[in-house]
């Protein structure tokens, strides 16, 4: 018996009908199968997708993404800005890799922003403590006729 013929809707809500100990313990073996698929599926990350739809394809995956140059040079070109700056609470993914691709970055004290981050490798423009402290440094980073 198909799990939908035993839980039916055509009844009344709530239907159930007596099931064999076979036909339970198999509905019971799916359902932790397809609640563990579901766990493992969840779990993955997009590296995992772009593996196999590599392999899928027989072509290599170019991905785009925080800290990559890549990144933000194709997000300034899409604005269409000659300048720009990156203000973010991840020291390495947003300010990191803004600044590997030329722009300044700022560091924001908020969000996943943790102090021990500051030991990285990545020494920020600035740091402040909110976004509405960076309009105050505009003038600074970028000097008037610069």
């Amino acid at each position: 018996m198909a799990i939908d013929s035993a839980f039916s809707t055509s009844s009344a809500p709530f239907s159930v009908y007596r099931l064999s100990s076979f036909e339970m313990a198999k509905i019971v073996f799916d359902t932790m199968f397809f609640s563990e698929a579901v766990e493992i599926l969840n779990a993955l990350d997009v590296g995992a997708y772009a593996a196999a739809l590599e392999y899928a394809s027989g072509h290599e995956a170019v991905t785009v993404g925080k800290p990559a140059q890549a990144f933000f040079l194709a997000a300034m070109a899409d604005m269409r800005l000659e300048r720009g700056i990156m203000v973010g609470d991840d020291l390495e993914a947003d300010v990191g890799g803004a600044m590997a691709a030329g722009l300044p970055g700022v560091l924001v004290r908020t969000g996943k922003y943790r102090q021990d981050a500051l030991k990285a490798r990545v020494t920020p423009t600035a740091i402040v403590d909110s976004i509405k402290d960076v309009p105050g440094l505009l003038p600074r980073i970028f000097p008037p006729g610069a």
